[in-house]
């Protein structure tokens, strides 16, 4: 497994670019997140915690906090690009919010198996899924 120290030279700007990149698929007709729902995939942190991360100088090295926020924004943008491999670019976000039928979401859809996890190991599991039915 890979861990948020896997990820080198990262920086604020980096970390701002993936906050974007969330609000923008948080959105409805997307990945249909509310703001909790986001809070819950990028570690389950707090508001506050939210705001701090919204503040950091552009050039300033990530903490270990923020490279672990870090590193569950990285795994989001792989699982939207495998799903958007897999089933194409217009149905993408249908694939993270449908009933899934294999045996590791148990029927749930992506989104909710991630929203009932704790751990950014079931973030991996989604992306090893994805990847390997795109192959």
């Amino acid at each position: 497994m890979g861990n948020s120290e896997d990820l080198p030279n990262l920086n604020a700007s980096h970390l701002s670019a993936g906050l974007q990149w969330l609000e923008l698929m948080s959105a409805e007709g997307k990945w249909n997140l509310r703001h909790e729902e986001k809070l819950k995939l990028l570690g389950n942190i707090s508001d506050s915690e939210l705001d701090v991360l919204y503040l950091l100088n552009e050039c300033d090295p990530l903490n270990e906090f923020e490279r672990s926020v870090m590193e569950r924004l990285a795994l989001l943008v792989l699982i939207a690009k495998n799903s958007a491999a897999l089933v194409g670019v217009e149905f993408y976000c249908e694939l993270f919010n449908r009933k899934n039928s294999n045996q590791i979401f148990n029927n749930h859809s992506i989104k909710s198996y991630l929203l009932g996890s704790e751990s950014v190991e079931d973030l991996y599991v989604v992306v090893r899924y994805l990847e390997n039915s795109v192959r």
